[in-house]
């Protein structure tokens, strides 16, 4: 069952880095800023995944001799630094806001 949700987390990521691809193409045959920008916005997308299937991956793994417990605190650390990558974006938003 786990690994029928890794692999379709794959495809979603292969998906999705596809179509990050084709909105920058797009982006720059048809000088649409926009465009460009929400496909590094997926290209972002595409490595938050990543990130998280990764620390998934890991979490997965069973109890060993360095680890008795497990591995299960990985996936909320990928998931804690994923969020932390997010935060850079926060700063142009919040800088062109007067409050």
């Amino acid at each position: 069952m786990i690994q029928r949700g890794l692999k379709s987390s794959l495809i979603g990521i292969g998906f999705n880095f596809v179509l990050a691809l084709f909105k920058c193409a797009t982006g720059f045959i048809g000088h649409s800023f926009a465009l460009i920008a929400d496909g590094i916005e997926s290209v972002s997308d595409v490595i938050s995944s990543r990130m998280v299937y990764l620390g998934l991956r890991l979490a997965i793994k069973p109890p060993d001799e360095d680890h008795p417990y497990g591995h299960g605190k990985a996936e909320p650390v990928a998931a804690i630094i994923v969020s932390r990558s997010r935060l850079p974006a926060i700063y142009p938003v919040t800088k062109s806001c007067e409050i």
